[in-house]
């Protein structure tokens, strides 16, 4: 008798992301090294994590940290003009990927810039941890607390 044992793996699927505008990071970030990627799924972490940026005219959002996350990629300052975009985020089995691109201007600016991205993904009781990848290349593996 042959006993064939396979491993099930689950199907990488889309999930909705919000871009999160209007923040920028506090004293207390924690940045290290070139690009810094962190889950937050709790209020009080969240705003110890992030300041407001509020105008007349914008409308702060704010995450339901009951059923939602906020996945953070940021990059130390710098005098260039620097944009992180996020592209996808796929969920398979246990974990989440969150796909993102950097751009830099080669001209200095005459200011110094904090280059960060937010995003609102919903949370999944199953998810231990968030896979940040910059293109192909894995940047940082986060665990979810």
């Amino acid at each position: 008798m042959l006993l064939q044992i396979t491993a099930a793996t689950a199907q990488p699927r889309n999930i909705v992301f919000k871009k999160l505008d209007n923040y920028f990071l506090g004293d207390r970030a924690g940045l290290s090294g070139d690009i810094t990627c962190k889950v937050i799924t709790k209020e009080k972490e969240f705003d110890k994590t992030f300041g407001v940026a509020k105008t007349m005219t914008n409308k702060i959002e704010r995450p339901d940290f009951a059923t939602q996350q906020v996945v953070m990629i940021a990059m130390q300052p710098t005098n260039k003009d620097t944009r992180i975009t996020i592209l996808s985020a796929l969920k398979a089995g246990n974990y989440i990927e969150v796909f993102f691109k950097t751009s830099k201007d080669r001209f200095p600016l005459p200011y110094t810039t904090q280059p960060m991205s937010l995003a609102i993904i919903p949370k999944f009781k199953e998810v231990t941890k968030v896979k940040f990848y910059e293109g192909k290349r894995l940047v940082e593996e986060v665990g979810v607390k």
